[in-house]
């Protein structure tokens, strides 16, 4: 059987307990992915230089134990998007005056992609900002 959907093709699983195993998993990475995002926002705040040092620090951390698992999750944010960007999934898509006419750009991540062991264990889900504004126009 295979799980597919918002967990992505995953290949091969044995049970329904090891579908829930990668739900619970991608999950928690989920909500890692989201602190990051907290704290890379937190150190554009005022903070004082070992405030900034622990953060980034910690940040480090983060990565680091994702990596040593073999786990990297793709953000996808402010990237060019097109149609065969088969982990992705595009929930939503909106026009951008400030873009040029046709450019396709992810504006916002709902769900980052997670990869364990080079492939895919769940899609991103992202919202497109699709460009009006005319060639050469202001």
């Amino acid at each position: 059987m295979f799980n597919k959907g918002k967990y992505g093709h995953i290949g091969k699983v044995s049970s329904d307990r090891d579908k829930m195993d990668v739900k619970k998993v991608c999950d928690i990475i989920v909500e890692i992915w989201r602190l990051k995002n907290k704290l890379k926002r937190l150190l554009s705040a005022k903070l004082n230089a070992e405030e900034k040092r622990i953060l980034e620090e910690q940040l480090e951390r983060i990565d680091n134990v994702l990596d040593m698992h073999d786990i990297k999750v793709e953000d996808y944010l402010k990237k060019e998007y097109n149609d065969n960007m088969t982990s992705v999934k595009k929930i939503l898509q909106r026009e951008d005056s400030s873009l040029s006419q046709n450019q396709r750009i992810i504006s916002d991540v709902s769900f980052p992609e997670i990869r364990y062991k080079d492939k895919v264990v769940m899609r991103a889900e992202v919202i497109v900002s699709i460009g009006t504004k005319p060639k050469g126009g202001k």
